[in-house]
């Protein structure tokens, strides 16, 4: 699993701000590799990333004050330079 989190903080490749139009990617190779939409293995990355998002709603506040203390020490970066 791989989370860029300078893209969801705001800094895009390329040039300007792009915003993701879909809401999760997730590439055919990895459906392919785990077998199948309809294959177990598929249905156990189902549940899992169930269980990951329920966890990061449940610690949402927690996350919050991770992404603020980036903002104190990281002013430079792009989306941090308005502040709030």
């Amino acid at each position: 699993m791989h989370i860029d989190f300078g893209f969801i903080l705001c800094i895009s490749p390329g040039k300007g701000i792009k915003f993701e139009k879909a809401p999760f990617k997730f590439k055919q190779d990895y459906t392919d590799i785990l077998g199948g939409l309809w294959s177990n293995s598929f249905r156990k990355f189902k549940a899992m990333m169930v269980q990951g998002f329920l966890a990061i709603q449940e610690n949402a506040d927690k996350l919050v004050v991770l992404v603020e203390m980036m903002c104190l020490g990281q002013k430079d970066l792009p989306c941090f330079r308005d502040g709030e």
